[in-house]
């Protein structure tokens, strides 16, 4: 009891976060904050981050619930179509698998061939995923649309460009500290 519990609270919070993701632009119906900033800011993706954020009407605004039940309000019909239904769907069920940690189909044969993964992975696949997300080169996951990078890579870069003053004039700082 207590597992569906705290899975329909991690479930409820990412269907919401995603639905508050898809946005309706004028004249494109919904998009998600990614597809809006390399459609229109690909070149500036904070003013394009910004400038979604403006936009008020959210993909949940679009649905009225009763009774436990979501439906499409008849005002934005035409801008929910099969298409960003199943984009979403896919996008939740991509999400709360990785909340799981629960290795994908697809990858589960390349993960069980080795008899030391197999062992590891014997009563959870979550171990696998995990050190997947935190050291996986950049690379483009076809699921949710989005250009990805394992953690400790993005860290790993942060904290080379902290050294390099690419982020923050770390030397300078230190020359102002020293001459107080």
């Amino acid at each position: 009891m207590g597992y569906t519990q705290a899975d329909y609270t991690v479930k409820s919070h990412t269907l919401m976060a995603t639905y508050h993701n898809y946005r309706l632009v004028p004249g494109h119906g919904f998009m998600s904050k990614q597809a809006y900033i390399q459609r229109f800011y690909p070149n500036d993706q904070k003013k394009g981050a910004v400038e979604f954020k403006q936009i008020k009407t959210t993909l949940w605004d679009a649905y009225d619930f009763k009774n436990g039940t979501g439906t499409v309000n008849k005002k934005y019909e035409k801008f929910v179509t099969e298409s960003i239904k199943n984009e979403v769907m896919n996008r939740i069920n991509v999400l709360s698998r990785r909340i799981d940690g629960t290795v994908r189909e697809v990858d589960k044969g390349k993960v069980h061939a080795h008899a030391i993964a197999s062992y590891v992975t014997q009563h959870r696949n979550f171990m696998i995923q995990g050190i997947h997300n935190r050291l996986k080169s950049k690379t483009f996951n076809l699921d949710l649309g989005v250009e990805e990078e394992g953690y400790y890579r993005t860290m790993g870069k942060f904290v080379k460009g902290l050294y390099s003053n690419k982020h923050f004039a770390l030397a300078d700082m230190l020359k102002d500290y020293n001459n107080l």
